[in-house]
């Protein structure tokens, strides 16, 4: 899977941490930050295009393009089946720039389309995958589920209408082994954001399948109690992905999550500076009160931790000093 900048240097982070004083890990530090959430590219077209469909190549001229990001694909292409909007020419002379290369005359694609002054223009296009692989090429080097792609594309553009069979769709994706086929599926339902789409979310998060960070983002806006509740399981068996954890609880900003690290701050000492920064985050007007009770069970007063970036030390904090630093809002790292 292809990760943000910011998410690879979380990565890098991660494998020098220092468990700091008597074994208990690193706190959540927003300052560095270890998550940020997709770009809506597909609603972003959905909303753009005047025309959606879905169409056949019947020439292909690829002596335009040169690589990724330079050239373009143009052809004539016979539209099958329209999403949004309607043309009445049965065959269409399109530019476009190439979501997959090696394309050959009689391929199938998706073309999102604009018209400006008269002409049309390709604001996206999708390759789709001849049967039986039901592959489409949705976001930039992912092969995702061709029907998972089109029901996403239907609700976008009539968010009234019924899902029956959405949420099954996506889960069927999201049990594949192909990464890349998990990964669409819970950017799709971060994109449609709708009810049905919580309970694939809540399977990827208890799975960690690919991108399973933007699948608790995704969660806990739909539901922060459920989503908050899945994530913090999951540091049972990925305690290294800690702040990737509470930084996708706190960049969804659900009230309904303050309460959930409340409570597993308060059952769980040595994460109460994690909990407390995502806190932060979220609404701080109930910080003070929460650090309150804490600091008077004292359970977390022996803990100290360490941080290390990119291999060499940065600093060690009191857990009580980084409370302090959670409520004031003072930084931990000043690195601009």
């Amino acid at each position: 899977m292809i990760r943000s900048f910011s998410t690879v240097v979380a990565a890098a982070l991660s494998t020098h941490l220092a468990i700091g004083g008597e074994g208990h890990s690193q706190p959540f530090v927003p300052e560095i930050r270890h998550f940020s959430p997709h770009q809506k590219m597909l609603a972003d077209a959905v909303r753009s295009a005047d025309v959606i469909f879905s169409g056949v190549t019947t020439e292909i001229d690829l002596s335009k393009y040169e690589g990724i990001g330079k050239g373009t694909y143009s052809g004539t292409v016979t539209p099958t089946t329209f999403y949004k909007g309607k043309l009445e020419k049965d065959c269409l002379s399109l530019r476009w720039e190439p979501s997959a290369t090696g394309i050959e005359q009689g391929s199938n694609h998706l073309f999102f389309i604009r018209s400006e002054a008269g002409n049309l223009k390709v604001i996206k296009e999708i390759f789709v995958h001849k049967s039986p692989s039901s592959w489409a090429r949705t976001y930039g080097a992912y092969d995702g589920g061709t029907e998972a792609t089109l029901q996403s594309i239907r609700l976008l553009v009539q968010p009234s209408d019924p899902a029956a069979n959405y949420a099954a769709t996506l889960l069927a994706d999201l049990k594949q082994p192909a990464v890349h086929r998990q990964a669409t599926a819970v950017r799709l339902a971060c994109e449609t954001l709708r009810p049905e789409c919580l309970d694939p979310l809540l399977h990827a998060i208890t799975h960690h399948v690919e991108d399973f960070e933007h699948a608790i983002f995704g969660a806990c806006r739909l539901d922060g109690r459920q989503g908050t509740t899945k994530a913090l399981k999951l540091l049972d068996v990925l305690p290294e992905a800690q702040s990737l954890i509470f930084d996708a609880i706190a960049s969804a900003k659900s009230s309904e999550s303050i309460a959930i690290l409340v409570k597993f701050g308060t059952e769980n000492p040595e994460y109460r500076v994690s909990s407390a920064f995502a806190i932060r985050e979220i609404d701080t007007s109930g910080l003070p009160e929460i650090l309150r009770r804490w600091r008077e069970d004292r359970k977390h007063s022996a803990l100290t931790h360490t941080f290390y970036r990119v291999g060499w030390r940065s600093d060690s904090f009191s857990a009580d000093d980084l409370l302090d630093k959670a409520l004031s809002g003072e930084r931990v790292f000043n690195d601009r």
